[in-house]
């Protein structure tokens, strides 16, 4: 289990990006701190994507399981169900170190 301290926000100003923030992830188990930048980038659903194919594709740092992470997109995006459709846009979050 991993806890999130938000330390700062700040809003980008371009193209596709949100929000990037960074936070400091606390694994319980050894209390070990790991910085971490979230950002949050829009794109565009290809024909025949799915949400677990967007998890493989962007849930790269281990931060989130591909369950977890598609919660956390449905949750951003507002979407109550596991149908998407090509060409509308989604809130994505990457992380980076």
């Amino acid at each position: 289990m991993k806890r999130w301290i938000l330390l700062s926000i700040s809003l980008v100003l371009a193209v596709g990006i949100i929000i990037c923030f960074t936070s400091v992830s606390v694994k319980a188990e050894t209390q070990e701190k790991i910085s971490t930048t979230a950002v949050y980038d829009s794109i565009k659903i290809a024909q025949g994507e799915t949400l677990t194919d967007i998890a493989r594709e962007y849930n790269t740092s281990g931060v989130f399981t591909d369950s977890e992470y598609i919660e956390k997109i449905k949750r951003i995006n507002n979407i109550y169900t596991d149908t998407i459709h090509a060409g509308c846009y989604l809130a994505v979050i990457r992380f980076c170190e």
